[in-house]
Parts: C-alpha cells; structure tokens; sequence
C-alpha cells in the first residue's frame, strides 16, 4: 500500500501523465555540465521514480538515495555532491537535522526541500537552517530542474505563495529571539552554566558535579533562573534559552 501511494505521489510531482508517452518535455540543462544530486526520502519508491526522472535530465546526474538520515549521513560522506533534495519527514525524524549537522566549510552542498507541506513557519525555521529551496510536491519536472540549476549556481527559491508568510514568521521569530535574549541577559554567569546544562537534559546532581556545586546550590540556581525567565518548568527555560542560541553563547 505504502508503495503504491509513493508512486501516485511521484506521478503526481512531476506529470499526471508521466505513466504515458504524453509527458515527454524536459529542460535542457546546457550551460551547467554534470549536477552531482542526492535524494534523501523515506519512500523508496517515490526516490527512485525521482532519481530515475532527474537522471535522465541533460546535466543532471543523481550520484545517490537515502532513506534515512544514517543513510543519509554516510551519503554525504562517501559522495560528492552539488545539491540534496530533501524531505522533511524522514521515518518519522526531522529531515533538517542533516543540515544542523553538515558542515558548510567542508563541503559545497545546497538543500532544497521537496515537500508536500506549505506552512511558512517551518520555512523560515528551514531558511534559517541554511536551505536554499522549497519545492512543493505539485511542481512539474520542468520548474523542478529549473530550482535545481538555479540553487546550485547560489540563488535561493522559496515558492510565491509562500513568500508573504516566510517573511511574517521571520519577523515573528526575530521578536522572539529578541525577547529571549533579553531575558537571558538577566541572568548571573552562573545560572547560564546551569542553564545550559538543563537545557540538555542533565539531573540536579549531574550539575551539581560538572560545575563542583553542591545540589542545593543547583536547586537554588535553578529556580532563580525559572523566576527570572518567567516560566515555571525546566522545559519552558530551556525553549527560552535555545531561542537565544544560549548553546552558541561563550
């Protein structure tokens, strides 16, 4: 059943004729010589329709899938690659954490998300994770490729309908970015250290060893941090402090 709805799905993005001899038109890549892609989705159906797709595209060349973000991970290293097109859902994981964990000086490699979801905030979170396109699921193979050779050549695509709603969530951000770090800077240099390490999950007495306090003193750190913060749960502050990239703040 899964396999049959990837392949509606394929079908569905870049021809609704594609299982005829109808849906023939192609965009000659000419200028550019040989786009090493990737594709990273969980549907291994739908990848391969897209690879087989792209693959046949003059100057396109799909140099390897992933269906996991492990898969994914060692992709990366063992290929060269220009361009990943990326879906956000991979088994259930968030598809941008490949790019939280790519290192940009290492290697040349723009994302463009290829997704069936058109919510403007998880494209502004997408777009400050460093993505450089976002294709819906409805595109034809032409605009596709056309995103693809645009992105590696260093623009960045974000669909029209969504561009009103991009810019809104990012100034919605950056007023909450604001207001956190306006809150963090409350805050003495040693409830940051606290800070920091409950916002990663670590007991009272892990703590309370890793800055040889004693618990109470911990205990006592963290409620003025909670008070100061203004929220009333570990998990509130440590919302607050990722906002604020308190993890960068050295």
């Amino acid at each position: 059943m899964r396999q049959a709805q990837s392949s509606r799905r394929a079908d569905h993005l870049f021809c609704v004729n594609w299982r005829n001899r109808d849906c023939e038109a192609r965009t000659t890549v000419q200028a550019v010589v040989n786009i090493r892609v990737a594709l990273v989705d969980d549907h291994t159906v739908f990848a391969e329709a897209l690879a087989a797709l792209l693959d046949a595209e003059p100057g396109l060349n799909v140099v390897a899938t992933a269906t996991s973000l492990d898969a994914a991970r060692r992709m990366l290293a063992r290929n060269r690659v220009d361009v990943v097109l990326l879906d956000l859902d991979i088994d259930g994981d968030n598809g941008l954490r490949l790019l939280d964990e790519h290192d940009d000086g290492e290697r040349d490699v723009r994302f463009i998300v290829v997704t069936g979801l058109e919510d403007p905030g998880v494209l502004s979170d997408a777009v400050r994770r460093g993505v450089a396109g976002w294709v819906t699921k409805e595109v034809g193979v032409q605009e596709l490729v056309h995103v693809i050779v645009g992105v590696h050549a260093g623009e960045t695509h974000v669909p029209p309908l969504m561009l009103t709603g991009l810019l809104r969530s990012l100034r919605v951000i950056d007023g909450e970015i604001e207001q956190s770090q306006r809150l963090i800077s409350t805050l003495s240099r040693r409830e940051r250290d606290v800070l920091r390490l409950m916002t990663v999950g670590m007991s009272r007495n892990t703590i309370a060893n890793s800055l040889q306090l004693s618990p109470n003193t911990v205990r006592t750190h963290a409620q003025h941090v909670l008070h100061k913060l203004e929220v009333h749960t570990a998990l509130g502050a440590a919302a607050i402090a990722r906002s604020a990239h308190l993890d960068q703040d050295t």
